[in-house]
């Protein structure tokens, strides 16, 4: 179990410098209506952490179903978990973390060893 948390971090880690040099603003990407009404409150996340997430595809104008076929370490979207929204088939805020009311719980599941990663991504 340790390996497993050892490598996501590492695999999190390299993700997250790769994306440092080469993030696009938010400004360069076109949010789905979900996650501009997250972003119209939750400024803070209009910074470099979300350009990250974008960069890694968590914020993506492409359908996931493209991504998946591109990207074989992906799940299918039928084998998420249900609590895991793809909003007109795309990965928005909600995809990962819950949507009102806001009741103190920042994720739709637990990431205990990972969890929520290993729900999308094959490691």
């Amino acid at each position: 179990m340790y390996a497993i948390r050892s490598n996501c971090f590492k695999i999190l880690l390299v993700l997250f410098f790769v994306a440092l040099s080469s993030s696009p603003s938010l400004a360069e990407v076109d949010l789905d209506a979900v996650s501009s009404e997250c972003l119209s409150c939750h400024e803070e996340f209009a910074s470099p952490s979300a350009a990250v997430h974008i960069a890694q595809g968590h914020l993506s104008p492409k359908p996931y179903a493209e991504m998946v076929a591109a990207n074989k370490k992906l799940r299918l979207a039928n084998e998420l978990p249900a609590d895991i929204l793809l909003y007109k088939g795309r990965i928005t805020c909600v995809s990962c973390h819950p949507d009102e009311p806001h009741d103190g719980v920042p994720l739709v599941i637990s990431n205990e060893n990972s969890a929520l990663c290993t729900a999308c991504h094959l490691i």
